[in-house]
């Protein structure tokens, strides 16, 4: 009888496996290669107002592709910045703890396309340096999204996590249309304890901040609240009462870190103890309102500030200056502290760091990273329920500083020499008072890289990516490595599929060498249902050469082709396993 061979054979379902493979591929791009590559380079300019679209008669600032800037920075921030941690309202980077955000008023951006990237951006793998004014820079990707500039040493960084008050002003630019401005009657943000809070500010000016200097450049960072400019008495900057303002006393260790530029005579800087915010229930209307008590037994002319006597009023700190010293008091209601510092620090501006250490009943005065003068805390508390004010003693003009205040921070430790030197450093290469050394993000799965700083080092000129940079990366790829095990067994596939190997016997009965059982009947007939006999008797077997996969409607899905023929043995099963990627 004729012999139907087998052509097709189930595959179990265990016997097929499929693994993903991360594979990286690196890219280098230079400012130069942008040309049909896909890359874009974007510049971005804050503006409060929205664009006019179409309207030829506003002369908005474009990139080179034409983009408006100011869109482009508005698309930055809306994409990652405005809420930077909340994960529905960003695209990425979203974990606080690992991850520093901040979008300053300029900005520049390296877009990369999705074919020269593949999935993301390999976390830890972008560099890129840049020659900004003649500036080398070279910065690199921390593996969290933080885009880190070396050249800013943070091994003397105060401890983050122990600073409970920081006040800056370099995100009060948003309230402004040229991102400094007047504040007639408005707030500043401030952080306590984690959170970030509003403080009550009245005609003050936001205006450029510290200035940084070295490597035969200058130029000013940041934003500062400057309170020059002030035309009312009520002028300044009160933050509410906390319970975190209780720790400066006698048994507690802490400190104040602030820059000042003060261009006057006397004038306090910062204090505590003049004024106090009461919640009182108003019968009248029926609710719980919020009013101003002023003590109004303190000193109010400042014109003797550094001799005034302060010992009958309680105050962990009221620090000022006279035209030629810095002065520190504090206060337990019976015995003063004074401590003071020379200001003629020798430096071609006017920006001076201040800060005040108490360690094992010592405070200890710090002018510009050098510590001048210490003395004796007061026993007991010195603590008070009274708010801070800066920039104003109570509401006599007499108090109103000329000058500016900036990056106020308050520890609950004693920082080191090394600490408080690395808050006093604004050199210009290197600068360390803004406590990072974060200058911008990647964003892995989006492709883009965002250069933004305070510091002008980064965004003088035309933006950090307009000028010769080279950047390296690794993008992502996805292979998936595929494997199927082919089962053949012994009693199966045992026969050629070759037409060759058949004969069609013949139909002539009357011939005897035409018969079936003659051997002409094999050599004289083509193909036919018929093997021949060296088949039938297994002195001839088949080979295996290629292997087909089909799905289940014996269409043809992939082909293995075997590198040697391989004998079908009809003695054992055999096992072939097929490989392929994609």
């Amino acid at each position: 009888m004729p012999i139907i061979p087998t052509v097709f054979r189930p595959i179990r379902a265990n016997d097929v496996q499929t693994r993903p493979v991360k594979t990286y591929k690196r890219y280098n791009v230079t400012s130069g290669s942008f040309s049909g590559s896909g890359y874009r380079v974007h510049t971005g300019i804050h503006d409060i107002y929205v664009d006019h679209i179409g309207d030829s008669s506003y002369n908005y600032p474009t990139n080179y592709d034409g983009t408006s800037q100011h869109v482009a920075w508005r698309w930055i921030d809306h994409r990652y910045y405005r809420h930077p941690y909340d994960p529905a309202r960003s695209h990425e980077l979203t974990d606080a703890r690992v991850n520093e955000k901040f979008l300053f008023y300029s900005s520049s951006t390296l877009t990369v396309p999705y074919f020269e990237m593949g999935e993301a951006i390999k976390p830890g793998t972008f560099t890129v340096s840049s020659s900004v004014n003649g500036l080398f820079i070279s910065l690199v990707d921390d593996g969290t999204g933080n885009l880190r500039d070396p050249q800013i040493i943070t091994s003397s960084f105060a401890t983050s996590s122990r600073c409970f008050f920081y006040m800056g002003f370099n995100n009060e630019y948003r309230q402004f249309d040229n991102n400094t401005g007047f504040i007639l009657t408005g707030s500043v943000e401030y952080e306590i304890g984690g959170t970030t809070k509003s403080a009550f500010a009245n005609a003050i000016s936001i205006s450029t901040g510290v200035e940084v200097s070295g490597s035969t450049r200058i130029g000013p960072s940041g934003l500062c609240a400057d309170f020059s400019l002030v035309p009312s008495v009520y002028g300044g900057i009160r933050v509410p009462h906390d319970d975190l303002f209780n720790r400066f006393n006698s048994c507690d260790r802490w400190t104040i870190s602030l820059w000042v530029n003060q261009v006057g005579d006397n004038a306090v800087f910062m204090s505590k103890g003049p004024v106090q915010t009461e919640q009182y229930f108003d019968v009248g209307e029926q609710r719980t309102l919020t009013r101003t008590i002023e003590n109004t037994t303190w000193p109010s002319d400042l014109q003797n500030f550094p001799t005034t006597n302060f010992s009958k009023y309680r105050t962990p700190f009221i620090i000022g200056s006279t035209a030629d010293h810095i002065y520190f008091k504090c206060s337990n209601g019976t015995r003063e502290l004074t401590l003071s510092g020379s200001r003629n620090d020798g430096f071609d501006t006017t920006w001076r760091h201040v800060a005040i250490v108490r360690d094992n009943n010592f405070a200890t005065l710090y002018f510009n990273g050098t510590a001048v003068h210490s003395g004796s805390m007061p026993n007991e508390s010195t603590s008070n329920n009274a708010d801070i004010q800066l920039g104003v003693w109570i509401n006599n003009d007499n108090g109103i500083m000329e000058g500016a205040i900036d990056e106020i921070r308050m520890y609950d430790y004693a920082l080191s020499t090394n600490e408080i030197a690395s808050l006093a450093n604004r050199h210009y290469t290197s600068a360390s008072l803004y406590q990072t050394n974060v200058v911008g993000n990647v964003f892995y799965r989006n492709g883009q890289a965002v250069v933004t700083s305070v510091l002008p080092k980064y965004n003088s000129g035309s933006g950090f990516f307009n000028t010769a940079f080279t950047a390296s990366y690794r993008g992502t790829h996805t292979v998936y490595e595929n494997e199927v095990l082919v089962r053949v067994p012994a009693d199966q596939f045992n026969y050629t599929m070759n037409p060759t190997a058949t004969y069609r016997p013949g139909t002539d009965a009357s011939n005897n060498d035409c018969n079936d059982t003659a051997a002409g009947a094999e050599s004289n007939n083509g193909p036919g249902e018929l093997y021949l006999s060296p088949f039938v008797s297994g002195t001839v077997g088949p080979y295996i050469t290629t292997i087909g996969l089909y799905n289940d409607k014996a269409q043809l899905l992939a082909v293995g082709k075997l590198g040697t023929a391989i004998t079908k043995r009809p003695d054992v099963d055999m096992n072939f396993i097929i490989r392929w990627d994609y």
